[in-house]
């Protein structure tokens, strides 16, 4: 079905983005920040990679044609994707709920990719500047994951 298509096609993503996520950190030429921020830049001009990165037009089209069995079995697929992709970088579990990486993820790549079609009041001549602000931003959060004493307030 339509759907089964669609999730296969968005699995194999998954496994696409975590070999990037893995060839970037088996490189010894840079250290951890670079790598993530690679890894965010590659997401970010997602289609000048071979990726399929969803601007917020193709997430509302597969979203209408996902039963809710698919559509709540794809967010646990992603909830896994994000929860996966916080281990690979050294992440305690625990430290960030999956969830709110993912949206974290999902609010730089979507304003980067529908900002022009969809977001008339964005600066969209600077969303280049801001993406890679952000992809900066959502690395240094995650560093201080790696860090963050669990004590402390």
């Amino acid at each position: 079905s339509m759907e089964e298509l669609v999730i296969r096609i968005l699995d194999y993503q998954q496994g696409m983005l975590f070999q990037l996520v893995e060839a970037e950190l088996a490189r010894e030429d840079i250290g951890w920040e670079e790598k993530v921020y690679n890894f965010f830049c590659k997401i970010l001009y997602s289609r000048s990679n071979h990726l399929l990165v969803m601007t917020q037009e193709e997430e509302v089209w597969v979203f209408r044609r996902l039963s809710p069995q698919h559509y709540d079995a794809f967010q646990k697929g992603q909830e896994a994707f994000y929860a996966k992709l916080l281990s690979l970088w050294g992440v305690p579990e625990g430290r960030c709920d999956p969830k709110v990486f993912g949206n974290l993820c999902l609010s730089m790549v979507l304003i980067h990719n529908s900002a022009e079609r969809a977001l008339p009041f964005f600066f969209t001549d600077r969303l280049e500047e801001t993406a890679e602000a952000n992809a900066h931003i959502l690395v240094r959060y995650i560093a201080s994951l790696l860090h963050e004493d669990r004590g402390a307030p």
